[in-house]
């Protein structure tokens, strides 16, 4: 029992915020199985994305239906704010901390990570009415 999840913090968005964003943090990063900066490989996996609705609309009874709703466009609006501050943070380089094991600037970095949101988004796009229907299927 010592060794067993009981649930999952995110603290770096700890705080008062809306539903859907929360989820949609937790899809971007859930849901994608490759690395933050692999831009090859970058995908929205929908079976890991109707799992983790199961998963959470079984135990978040608080949670309305517009809530719900709202799901598939912050899932879009999450991926593209990260492709941005990417970005950003490619130029300003005073966010993101390198990773000198895998690129040799923050640059270089910030620049690879913020394509692979973009790939990331357009998959999702790609497979948005899909994400609709789960939702609605599960809700």
């Amino acid at each position: 029992e010592k060794e067993k999840a009981v649930c999952l913090l995110d603290l770096d968005t700890l705080g008062r915020g809306k539903i859907a964003t929360d989820i949609a943090d937790a899809a971007r990063t859930w849901c994608n199985k490759a690395d933050e900066g692999d831009v090859k490989n970058s995908k929205f996996d929908l079976k890991i994305f109707e799992n983790m609705m199961r998963g959470y609309l079984d135990t978040a009874k608080f949670a309305t239906r517009g809530e719900i709703k709202q799901i598939p466009e912050a899932i879009q609006k999450v991926i593209l704010v990260l492709s941005t501050r990417f970005l950003t943070d490619a130029f300003e380089e005073k966010y993101f901390r390198l990773n000198s094991e895998q690129y040799k600037n923050l640059y270089e970095q910030n620049k690879t990570k913020s394509f692979a949101q973009m790939v990331l988004y357009r998959d999702f796009l790609k497979k948005k009415e899909s994400v609709d229907k789960i939702i609605k299927n599960l809700f």
